[in-house]
């Protein structure tokens, strides 16, 4: 029988906006084609749809004078925890599958990872 292990990192309204953010600036730094980079800070993430997930982001301008909102799929916003999490030294499994999803006051990061069967029966019993 496999084993499976089920992690949730949890992400406060602060911790996802400052994720958010740090993202949408990688974002700036290197722009797809026909793209144009989103100048400002994230003053707030709000979920827009729960699964799959999407986040709607206002965005102050950088004088503060303007807000716009933008959405956000969650492949995106699973990449900007991830990036949070590497950025914090925590430590996730490469073989594992990740999503996100709504929790109360924030998003968490679900890591999945199901470990093989028989790995350690393979070499048969032990003698004693």
């Amino acid at each position: 029988m496999p084993i499976s292990e089920y992690r949730e990192i949890r992400f406060d309204a602060v911790a996802l906006r400052a994720a958010l953010q740090a993202r949408l600036l990688e974002a700036n730094a290197r722009p797809g084609p026909g793209a144009v980079p989103l100048a400002g800070t994230v003053v707030a993430a709000s979920v827009a749809r729960a699964d799959p997930l999407q986040l709607a982001l206002e965005i102050a301008s950088p004088e503060g004078a303007e807000r716009g909102s933008i959405l956000m799929e969650a492949v995106e916003v699973a990449a900007a925890l991830i990036r949070a999490c590497m950025e914090r030294g925590i430590r996730l499994p490469r073989s594992g599958a990740k999503s996100v999803k709504a929790i109360p006051g924030g998003v968490a990061l679900v890591v999945t990872v199901t470990h093989a069967d028989g790995a350690a029966h393979a070499a048969g019993p032990r003698a004693a």
